[in-house]
């Protein structure tokens, strides 16, 4: 069973977190964290992270900046990674380091085509 935390016990871990977060180490790590979750899952269901199709839908804040930078460790490895911004703006930096490792931040009808194909779809529009 894996445990559940109130938004008040997340909010004070990350300010316990202080210069890591403002750092950007612990982005890393949780973009680290969930591009390893995303193997396992494409392992389990019988397919290889370079063959893959992952539909990112990613929202402005830091969560869609974890999301942003796992696609580019997937992108990297050879996945095709698309994100979709489910709000007005992207996390600048996560979109840049998608992009470099030849990922795509795409419109909504993109977006909406690519459900159809996509192996797999990460939720980083909110989190805490």
């Amino acid at each position: 069973m894996r445990p559940i935390h109130t938004s008040d016990q997340v909010r004070a871990a990350e300010r316990a977190a202080g210069e890591e977060l403002t750092s950007g180490r612990l982005m890393a790590k949780a973009a680290a964290g969930l591009a390893k979750e995303v193997r396992a899952e494409l392992r389990l269901m019988g397919k290889k992270t370079s063959r893959s199709r992952l539909l990112l839908l990613v929202g402005p804040g830091d969560n869609g900046g974890d999301g942003l930078h796992a696609g580019a460790e997937l992108a990297r490895r050879g996945a095709t990674v698309m994100a979709w911004a489910a709000g007005e703006r992207v996390h600048a930096a996560g979109a840049e380091a998608l992009r470099q490792a030849g990922g795509r931040v795409v419109e909504f009808e993109a977006a909406q085509q690519e459900l159809d194909r996509a192996d797999l779809v990460i939720d980083a529009v909110f989190g805490l």
